[in-house]
């Protein structure tokens, strides 16, 4: 049986998305489905950020994936991701970005294969 982990609905919070990286170390899924609704609302306060605000996508989530990527190796899953309708679509364009660094496969509007399966990504 092949595992794979899904998620949404992460918001930002980086408490989540260390308990999602230690759990991927963890149990060494084939796939990762990242499936929106993934950053910070551009409300947040200033203070969930420590006072700085950063480019989240760059300098933590993107970060945070390849830093796995080098732990794991050939271990490291697929990680398949989309947008979600709380995430701000002028994001978009850093998420191609890291997707070009293979961090991850933006599957919005496109399919993939898996194993005998087709992934389909709709925003």
């Amino acid at each position: 049986m092949t595992v794979c982990f899904f998620v949404s609905d992460l918001h930002g919070q980086t408490s989540r998305y260390e308990k999602l990286f230690s759990a991927i170390s963890g149990e060494r899924p084939a796939a990762v489905f990242l499936g929106g609704d993934l950053l910070p609302h551009l409300f947040t306060p200033l203070s969930a950020f420590d006072g700085v605000r950063r480019d989240f996508i760059n300098d933590y989530l993107a970060a945070g994936f390849m830093k796995l990527r080098e732990k794991m190796r050939d271990s490291y899953p697929r990680i398949f991701l989309i947008l979600g309708n709380d995430d701000s679509r002028f994001e978009e364009a850093a998420i191609l970005d890291a997707a070009t660094r293979g961090v991850w496969q933006y599957i919005h509007n496109r399919s993939v294969h898996l194993g005998g399966f087709s992934v389909y990504g709709y925003a």
